[in-house]
Formats: structure tokens, sequence, C-alpha cells
């Protein structure tokens, strides 16, 4: 599976943001019933980005995950829900299709960062729902970006890590 890959500055955001712990083959309902969690006590919130899950820990045979909305602070002040989310460097690349193909997509992903020599900070990598699915019924046509925050590289700017992986090539 062929992987492209942009080096994005993602700014520092405000979120509301529910964790949970749950086994892998239950990822989809545990995402939903957080989604939905968040938008019942919120029903008011400004969203400004597609919704996000946070991938704070991956281990056998359960996962740690955090469902967020990227938000307008001032529509959900004094929320228990409501954190920071730090500014980072991080490698994105865009997953079109079902849900079904992402762990595949974020193996390949993995491959071809580390491929790369880029190196992963210790946050979270997390993927963005871009497609509301009771929008676009064809699951074909499906957009998720994904994101591995990324070491700074010693300072290098982006334009030189872009450089770097167009030299690195295919």
């Amino acid at each position: 599976m062929a992987v492209d890959i942009e080096i994005v500055d993602v700014p520092e955001a405000m979120v509301l943001a529910k964790r949970a712990t749950c086994r892998k083959e239950e990822l989809g309902p545990t995402i939903s019933g957080l989604f939905g969690e968040i938008v019942q006590a919120h029903p008011n919130a400004e969203t400004i980005a597609p919704p996000c899950i946070y991938y704070v820990e991956w281990r056998e045979p359960d996962c740690v995950i955090e469902a967020a909305f990227v938000i307008d602070p001032a529509t959900a002040v004094g929320s228990p829900y409501l954190k920071k989310v730090h500014a980072c460097r991080a490698a994105m690349t865009l997953h079109t299709g079902p849900y079904e193909a992402l762990a595949d997509a974020w193996m390949a992903f993995w491959a071809e960062v580390h491929r790369l020599g880029l190196k992963p900070d210790a946050s979270p990598p997390w993927d963005c729902y871009v497609t509301d699915p009771a929008m676009e019924p064809d699951t074909s046509k499906w957009e998720t970006e994904l994101y591995i925050p990324i070491q700074d590289d010693g300072g290098s700017s982006g334009d030189d890590l872009r450089a770097r992986l167009l030299a690195q090539g295919p």
C-alpha cells in the first residue's frame, strides 16, 4: 500500500475529550459512545474541526483511546471534558475508504514513517474523521486523516523535512 506523507505543523487547540479503555474489536461502538456522550453533555459546543480519536495506549488485548472534538472554547466554559491539545509537528496521511480498512492504513503509515527515518515523539497518534458518514453514505469516499507526532529533528524547518521526504523517494 503506497502512503503519501506530508509534514504538518498542528496548532494548539481546545477540545472536548473523553477517554475510555476497550478491546480492539470494540473500537467502533466505543468511539460512537464517546462521541455521543460528549455531544449529549455539550449540545451547543461549536466544533471547528472534524472529530478525532487519540490512541493513548495500544497494547494487547486492549487500548486506551480519547475521543475529541476541536471546539471554540467559549462554547464549553467550565466543562470537565475541556482540555488543551498542545501544538506539534506531525507526519500526516489521508486514508480514503471505509473505517474497517483503517488498521491496514495505520500499519502502512507507521511502516513508511519508520522507513523515512522520522522519529515519533511521545505524544499519542490520532486520526480525524473528515467525512461525516451521515452526509456521505458511500464508504469508499470517506476520508480520514492519520497523524503521528514526530520529533522536531533538532530544529529542522518543515521545508527541511519535506526535502528529506522528497530525497528519500518511494
